[in-house]
């Protein structure tokens, strides 16, 4: 069960980990941008 609950958790966090990545990505251009403006 715990192995199981820890697989899930890899699964997730790799999506979620692209998810973050892309969006800091995302945010940071904004804020580069919004601070050079």
């Amino acid at each position: 069960m715990y192995y199981r609950y820890f697989e899930r958790l890899l699964q997730h966090s790799f999506i979620d980990s692209i998810i973050t990545i892309y969006y800091y990505l995302v945010k940071g251009k904004t804020i580069k941008i919004s601070i050079f403006i």
